[in-house]
């Protein structure tokens, strides 16, 4: 069973969330994102977004991850070390940090 509590950088904290279906990554530092201007970023960079609701931003390449305003990242896999990839993966397409 993976720990609870795993580092992925310096600027993320990633943890098994409570549903355990998920990982959740949430920022070590007060985070505000645009998600219209992710949108744009991520898209053309190929990702598909599932939804935009304002409130969270939905995107697919390959996981599915929800993005939030307060730059918490809700990512649907089963495997911390894929979860932490797709955190980085995230964070240099959309410029975090």
């Amino acid at each position: 069973m993976p720990s609870l509590d795993h580092r992925s950088d310096d600027l993320y904290l990633v943890r098994v969330c409570r549903s355990r279906g998920a990982y959740e990554a949430i920022p070590k530092k007060k985070t505000v994102l645009d998600l219209n201007t992710i949108e744009e970023k991520l898209v053309g960079m190929g990702y598909e977004v599932v939804c935009n609701a304002k409130v969270v931003l939905v995107v697919r390449l390959g996981e599915e991850a929800h993005i939030f305003p307060s730059g918490r990242i809700l990512i649907k896999v089963n495997e911390e070390k894929r979860a932490k990839e797709v955190v980085r993966s995230l964070q240099q397409a959309i410029n975090i940090g």
